[in-house]
């Protein structure tokens, strides 16, 4: 089973191009650009489920 998470660094001016990581066996993966740790939580993790890594706010 894949474990796929993606990071952009929480957008704006402090983000970072959007990057995708596999967690695997260890449950854990952190980003190479901002450092920010996904763990995998088992009981809460569904096969078809995307999270948005970081809620975008853009300037209007």
């Amino acid at each position: 089973m894949q474990h796929r998470v993606a990071c952009d660094g929480g957008g704006g001016a402090l983000g970072h191009p959007l990057v995708y990581m596999e967690i695997g066996d260890g449950g854990a993966v952190d980003c190479g650009y901002c450092d920010r740790r996904f763990v995998l939580v088992a009981d809460l993790a569904q096969d078809n489920e995307y999270r948005d890594p970081a809620p975008r706010h853009d300037a209007h």
